[in-house]
């Protein structure tokens, strides 16, 4: 009888032991993909069955950003105002303003018809990976949810200039083992493209810069085919516009313009290029 109670009491604290443990690990796992609040499905970490509840739209409980390089993320939040360049790799962070015992995130980039819009790349394999759902379509999330409330990857826009929109959601878990207690943030925003190729200037026959990294001045050349009206403003990752460089005309034949942005602060820079038809825009980094 003792020998039967003992084994019984073994079996019950093993079955614990495994419950315990598929309670523990489940809400801490990659999510699927297709869980950002993309439109097509409108499902998040509330509803893939690891946290319960509903999820609460609030801008205010991300810090999203995207720049040309890491070290200018810090200054360059992603905003409606945003434009970025097509066939470009950004590098993008995103981190979690709320307190909590374990964290996580998924993000998607879609274009207005639910599309796949550009490639994301992992930079950091212990804190992120790349999901892909259901539909073919890609996010990028945390590999594991714990105490880290940051994560930075790399994202190559498309080769367009059409609106891009990213999900994303985040998740603040107390860590207790089971679905309730957990709360789900989530939000989007849109961007749009800047023009990035000669092509789209219907009456510009080459329009370089030179060079695109520089203490002070920055050379412009400009040729022609027809006379024409143009502007030239810099702007910020934000796209606020920083610097109005030209507002003129442009002679048939080549046109050679020169600026000086030397009071500009260090970081990265569009150089867009206006006329009655289209732009283009180039980069310029103000070392």
């Amino acid at each position: 009888m003792k020998r039967n109670f003992t084994y019984l009491a073994f079996t019950l604290t093993i079955l614990a032991m495994v419950k315990y443990a598929n309670l523990t690990s489940k809400p801490s796992s990659t999510p699927s993909g297709g869980y950002a609040g993309e439109p097509a499905n409108n499902r998040s970490c509330a509803s893939s069955g690891c946290h319960s509840g509903t999820d609460i739209l609030d801008a205010s409980q991300f810090s999203l950003k995207m720049a040309f390089s890491s070290a200018d993320l810090a200054s360059n939040p992603l905003t409606s105002t945003t434009t970025y360049l097509p066939d470009t790799t950004y590098w993008m962070s995103l981190q979690l303003n709320g307190t909590a015992n374990r964290y996580g995130f998924s993000l998607a980039a879609q274009t207005a018809t639910n599309a796949q819009a550009g490639t994301f790349t992992v930079t950091n394999a212990t804190s992120t990976t790349t999901v892909t759902g259901a539909s073919g379509k890609t996010n990028m999330s945390h590999k594991s949810a714990n105490t880290t409330k940051s994560w930075i990857w790399k994202w190559k826009s498309p080769n367009t200039t059409t609106p891009i929109n990213f999900y994303y959601v985040g998740m603040l878990a107390d860590g207790n083992g089971n679905e309730s207690g957990d709360v789900v943030y989530k939000s989007s925003v849109s961007i749009t493209g800047a023009p990035n190729a000669i092509q789209d200037i219907k009456n510009l026959h080459n329009f370089s810069v030179y060079p695109t990294q520089t203490l002070s001045d920055i050379a412009l050349n400009v040729d022609a085919v027809e006379n024409t009206t143009a502007s030239l403003i810099l702007v910020d990752m934000t796209g606020h516009v920083v610097k109005e460089l030209y507002q003129g005309e442009f002679a048939i034949g080549e046109n050679n313009l020169r600026f000086n942005i030397s009071d500009l602060p260090v970081g990265n820079y569009i150089l867009n290029l206006k006329t009655p038809t289209a732009s283009a825009a180039k980069r310029i980094v103000k070392l």
